[in-house]
């Protein structure tokens, strides 16, 4: 689970916060979290293919495919 502090930023600089409307709220995290995030992110990545173990024809949640590439193979 993601932690971080919740700042309130205002929309039109200068001006006074009248509602939720004129707020943009943004997450605050560590650094230490995104660094680990990142590096985990990057880990499973490179493991995804094996730990998967998609077919040849699957192409859901597989790198630079789609459901035409399927089509295109179904025409051909």
């Amino acid at each position: 689970m993601k932690e971080g502090r919740l700042v309130p930023l205002s929309k039109n600089k200068g001006k006074d916060i009248a509602g939720l409307k004129d707020i943009r709220p943004i997450i605050v995290r560590s650094h230490l979290a995104k660094i680990l995030e990142k590096a985990t992110l990057a880990k499973l990545e490179t493991l995804a293919p094996h730990l998967l173990a998609t077919k040849q024809y699957q192409t859901g949640f597989k790198h630079a495919t789609s459901t035409a590439s399927n089509i295109a193979r179904f025409i051909e």
